[in-house]
């Protein structure tokens, strides 16, 4: 194969030199993603104007179809890397998926099929001849259908791109439009010879002045380098710093569409594939109706809103800020996420330790009134009967008749004391709970022996229908404790011909633990106050003082255990108290 290299053929060549240097250097010293793409394209152009030298610098038809089927590798590839390069130049990457990219490719594979498959069927070029009128040989061509196919799709892709880089420079800052000013220019060029080919202005009939045009388009971007240092402020850059911060970033249009997202709002979305630019945010976020009504009013303002996600909240404040141009007309709005859910979980915690501290502090209060008023009154009455008696001016029928009061204050006494040594023991960080299996029955036994005394005194009827078999699984001195409590309390709101039962009853895993009374039952106003700390307000049958901890205590050691207590009343019909625990361990 023989080579008569002219003026036209060696031009071409060193056009294709100048391409790829270009291209060699932007990828040597700029690495981003839109560079990339624009020095692939540089090599695709390199490409086609090397092979095109090579056509020109041959005479014969075999010679002149063997190069041009190396052309279309360029000729195929350049539109395709020229609308890659604007989508990443101009910040819109998230328009580049799997689809889109095989849609943009899969053309000129096709392209390249036809082209080198062309002499069995003639679908790219009618017909092929030399033509040896001019100063050298040139390869002529009569266009068949997929050529004119091409061609649209080449135009399309072209126009696209242009569209976007001068809708990007009106809208960008004056330090993006040096730069994009450039690539328009050194772009427009080729495409206009190109053009200018396809409609019959051709040196010789023949000639496609198109690759020499990027030798000129070369020189350009080698100015934009060294003169603007093109590439360096590009949109890429922004992007990048967009979504490097931490906050979610959302732009909308005039229109409440979206035109611009962060990768961190997606990722608070939750589905960072899901195309979402050209969506109504108000379709996106359909609940978010407190934003929504900040961005309709249009004006700025701050919102604070909660995105549910995989079963989890988490709280943003949203800033709207109103975006319009120099004429003050409304552009669209800028809206900014703070992930604030750190800050609410934090503020929610003081505040749940303001509200503990408050609630310790009433409870400190409370429970020095009760020292003081029930603690002291029967220490005061016990230390005044002892003067008397170490006096000496009390007969020995006079300490008789005093005995029995004296004895109940000192009973009323203990049990406060016990009471409020088990309820302190049990605010107690860190308390540990000792669960174990133990039989009810014995328990209940050793209890009601504890008050057999005062129901004796009382006239006091005691049933006990708890099987031998019944089992609790818990902290035996807890449960101790809130049956002691229980009873007493029966005890103290029965007198003469009252009933108390304590029974039992075993659904599955748990058993129910019941104390009822015939005695004087509640009202609704009573009941209310039941469980609440420092609410022993009535009376017993004999002016029995309460401790205001026992009904507490019994819930707290119940809820301690897993179980839980309740009661049920009438006034004048007596009271039921049920409490409910496992029988069993989990294990």
């Amino acid at each position: 194969m023989e080579f008569h290299f002219g003026l036209f053929s060696v031009l071409l060549l060193f056009s294709a030199v100048t391409a790829l240097l270009v291209a060699l250097v932007l990828f040597q010293r700029l690495q981003q993603r839109a560079i990339l793409w624009f020095a692939m394209m540089m090599m695709a152009v390199a490409f086609w104007a090397m092979f095109y030298s090579l056509e020109l610098a041959s005479d014969s038809l075999d010679a002149m179809l063997f190069w041009i089927n190396f052309e279309y590798i360029g000729i195929g590839l350049t539109p395709a890397l020229w609308i890659m390069f604007v989508i990443h130049y101009i910040g819109k990457k998230e328009w580049i998926t799997y689809k889109s990219v095989m849609a943009i490719f899969f053309f000129p594979l096709v392209v390249l099929l036809l082209v080198w498959t062309n002499r069995w069927h003639h679908f790219h070029y009618e017909s092929t001849s030399v033509d040896t009128s001019g100063p050298f040989p040139l390869l002529s061509i009569v266009p068949g259908p997929w050529y004119h196919i091409h061609t649209a799709y080449f135009y399309f892709l072209l126009a696209m791109g242009m569209f976007l880089l001068v809708r990007y420079y009106s809208q960008s800052e004056p330090i993006y439009r040096k730069q994009t000013r450039t690539i328009l220019i050194g772009g427009l060029v080729p495409w206009v010879t190109n053009f200018a080919y396809l409609l019959g202005f051709r040196p010789f009939g023949h000639l496609d002045l198109t690759p020499y045009t990027f030798i000129f388009t070369s020189f350009i971007i080698a100015f934009g380098l060294t003169r603007y240092q093109l590439f360096k402020v590009i949109p890429f850059a922004r992007e990048k710093l967009i979504d490097s911060i931490r906050e979610g970033m959302v732009v909308l249009d005039s229109r409440q569409r979206i035109v611009d997202v962060n990768n961190t709002f997606r990722a608070f979305i939750g589905d960072e594939s899901k195309p979402i630019v050209g969506v109504r945010i108000n379709e996106l976020m359909t609940t978010q109706y407190k934003m929504h009504n900040l961005i309709q009013r249009q004006i700025d303002g701050a919102v604070e809103i909660t995105i549910t996600r995989e079963n989890s909240e988490s709280f943003y404040e949203v800033s709207v800020t109103v975006l319009r141009d120099e004429h003050k007309n409304l552009v669209g709005n800028l809206l900014i996420f703070w992930d604030i859910t750190n800050l609410k979980k934090t503020s929610d915690k003081l505040r749940k330790q303001t509200e503990q501290l408050l609630s310790l502090n009433d409870l400190k209060t409370r429970m020095f009134s009760i020292i003081a008023h029930d603690l002291r009154s029967p220490l005061a009455s016990l230390i005044s009967i002892l003067n008397l008696a170490q006096s000496e001016n009390l007969t020995e029928v006079e300490i008789k008749y005093l005995l029995p009061m004296l004895s109940k204050n000192v009973d009323s006494t203990s049990a406060l004391l016990d009471n409020l040594l088990h309820w302190a023991m049990s605010q107690q960080k860190g308390e540990h709970i000792q669960p174990e299996q133990f039989r009810l029955s014995e328990l209940v036994k050793s209890e009601t022996r504890f008050f057999e005394k005062k129901i004796s005194e009382k006239g006091i009827q005691l049933v006990k229908e708890i099987p031998d078999s019944a089992e609790l699984f818990a902290d035996k001195n807890m449960i101790r404790m809130v049956l002691r409590n229980l009873l007493a309390n029966s005890i103290k709101f029965c007198d003469v011909g009252n009933a108390i039962t304590v029974s039992s009853l075993e659904e599955g895993d748990f058993t129910t633990v019941r104390v009822k009374d015939t005695g004087l039952g509640m009202d609704a106003t009573v009941m209310a106050q039941l469980f609440v700390f420092g609410k022993s307000g009535r009376m017993g049958t004999r002016n029995e003082k309460g401790t205001g901890l026992g009904l507490t205590l019994c819930k707290d050691f119940v809820e301690k255990n897993g179980g839980t207590i309740w009661a049920e009343s009438e006034l004048g019909k007596g009271s039921t108290f049920f409490f409910r625990l496992r029988n069993k361990s989990n294990n």
